[in-house]
C-alpha cells in the first residue's frame, strides 16, 4: 500500500511509502514527453497552490493523485520529500509519516526542516521513517 490515511480525534495522519514508489518508477519506462509532462504538471501544481481547495474538510480522495502528479523520480529525493510534505499542509494533514528506502542524516533532515518548517525526526530502522509534524490551524 502506498498511500493510507488514518483519522484520529483531532489529527489527521497519512503514510507514503516513497521506497515503493520509487521502485515502481524504476520499472517503467519514461519517454521524454513523460519527463516534460511531470515537470510542467510540478510546475503548475506549485503555481496554483495558493488556490483554494475544494477539498478541505477530507483529504483522501485527492491527496494520491495530487502525490503522483508532483513527485518524480526524476526529481531529486530531497525536492520530492519538500513537495510530500507541502502537499499534506496543503491537504490539512498533522503527521505526515514518509517510509524511505534508506535513513536520512541529521544534515539532510535539519535541511528539510529549514526548508519546510516542519517539525521533522527520522526513526531509523527496519522501516526507515520520516515523520513529519505540522501544524494545521483550526478551521
Amino acid at each position: 500500500m502506498i498511500g493510507r490515511k488514518t483519522q484520529q480525534t483531532e489529527a489527521t495522519s497519512f503514510s507514503f511509502d516513497y521506497a515503493q514508489f520509487l521502485c515502481r518508477a524504476e520499472r517503467s519506462e519514461w519517454k521524454l514527453s513523460d519527463v516534460f509532462s511531470h515537470q510542467i504538471s510540478g510546475l503548475m501544481q506549485w503555481l496554483n497552490r495558493g488556490e483554494p481547495n475544494d477539498n478541505i474538510e477530507d483529504p483522501t480522495p485527492s491527496i494520491a493523485e495530487a502525490i503522483y502528479r508532483t513527485i518524480s523520480p526524476q526529481f531529486s529525493d530531497k525536492d520530492n520529500l519538500l513537495r510530500l510534505i507541502e502537499i499534506a499542509r496543503e491537504r490539512r494533514i498533522s503527521c505526515l509519516n514518509i517510509y524511505l528506502p534508506y535513513p536520512l542524516d541529521d544534515v539532510e533532515v535539519a535541511d528539510l526542516v529549514k526548508k519546510s518548517n516542519a517539525d521533522i525526526r527520522m526513526f531509523p530502522g527496519n522501516t526507515d521513517t520520516l515523520k513529519v509534524c505540522l501544524e494545521v490551524p483550526k478551521l
